[in-house]
């Protein structure tokens, strides 16, 4: 279950503050391997790695890296130097022994552990000011599947393309093409090319319809052309980016023309052909989106017998792209309106 509570304060100073402090932090969250292949509590190799992308090294005694409830803690005296990194484990001796990577830090004890399903990583330094945070996912657009070579325990970790890029957005992410990651060194998937930071649809989620496929890249480019995306194999006929200057710019691009999908599971592709930053050239990308869903989970009855309210289920609608909920029964603390008929 995702830990996802987080306290926001309203205050236009702090928030500048700590807006500053993530584009600019010296130290930030490389890598994480929150699941790995195997049984939770018998395979013990969940660890997340830091990396100094400063030109110095960067103290971190007594940081703390919080997940869950409590904080890991950095010990006095420990630095990272420029370009290095610092990995904290789950078991040290079990990672070293599989992947060969040696570490003293480690969170065993605190009685935590990475979730699954995703959660908030804050990096705090010893004043406890917010250096880095990465709110990860096991959805799109972060790295998300089971299967070998993916993220959820399929024996991947997720890494960061590059330290340079925003690493609160999954589109910075890849699944390591390494099992177990690469705690320590270089992440597998590291490039310098341009890459797609964001997308819409995001991949891997179910819309209605899908007329307009749009795409914005981590750095401005040059050379995007119509046909460069296809949907389902047809490519798209047109392409509009009003934000680029010249044809140049990070986007968004919004491809549109091509052949109207049928519903179910659909790939989109990104070539890389002619799309270029600078003399670095795009690498392409591709990814996977559901139409025509207009209906998914309906109905859940999760708790029957209440002592403090009737009992109640919950359902779940989604029409085109939008979802609600309601909630069928009444309890002591209010009640809500009705479900809408369900038709079948």
């Amino acid at each position: 279950m995702s830990r996802m509570g987080k306290n926001f304060l309203v205050v236009s100073v702090f928030a500048c503050a700590a807006l500053m402090a993530s584009t600019f932090a010296q130290v930030v969250i490389n890598e994480i391997h929150y699941n790995p292949l195997g049984t939770d509590g018998t395979v013990l190799l969940e660890f997340i790695e830091l990396h100094n992308r400063g030109a110095s090294a960067a103290d971190i005694s007594n940081w703390r890296l919080t997940f869950g409830t409590l904080p890991y803690v950095f010990p006095a005296a420990v630095s990272i130097p420029a370009g290095g990194y610092v990995v904290v484990a789950e078991d040290p001796a079990s990672l070293q022994a599989t992947t060969g990577f040696v570490t003293p830090y480690t969170w065993t004890g605190l009685g935590v552990g990475l979730s699954n399903g995703g959660e908030l990583i804050t990096l705090q330094d010893a004043a406890q000011v917010e250096q880095d945070s990465v709110l990860y996912d096991d959805v799109g657009p972060w790295p998300a599947g089971s299967g070998p070579g993916q993220p959820d325990d399929g024996g991947s970790s997720i890494e960061l393309l590059n330290p340079a890029l925003d690493n609160s957005n999954g589109g910075s992410w890849r699944a390591s093409t390494v099992v177990n990651g690469t705690p320590g060194a270089q992440n597998s998937v590291f490039s310098n090319a341009p890459s797609v930071q964001n997308e819409s649809p995001t991949r891997g989620t179910a819309v209605a319809s899908l007329g307009t496929v749009s795409v914005t890249f981590s750095t401005s480019v040059d050379g995007v052309t119509a046909g460069a995306l296809t949907v389902g194999g047809s490519p798209a006929t047109s392409l509009s980016c009003p934000s680029c200057v010249a044809g140049a710019g990070a986007g968004p691009y919004s491809f549109s023309g091509y052949v109207a999908p049928a519903a179910g599971s659909v790939t989109i592709v990104l070539t890389g052909a002619g799309i270029v930053a600078g003399a670095v050239p795009f690498g392409g990308d591709s990814w996977t989106v559901s139409t025509g869903i207009v209906a998914v989970i309906n109905e859940l009855h999760y708790h029957p017998l209440d002592p403090d309210a009737t009992p109640s289920s919950w359902r779940f609608l989604t029409q085109a792209a939008s979802r609600s909920i309601c909630r069928v029964g009444r309890s002591p603390r209010g009640s809500q309106a009705p479900c809408p008929a369900v038709r079948s």
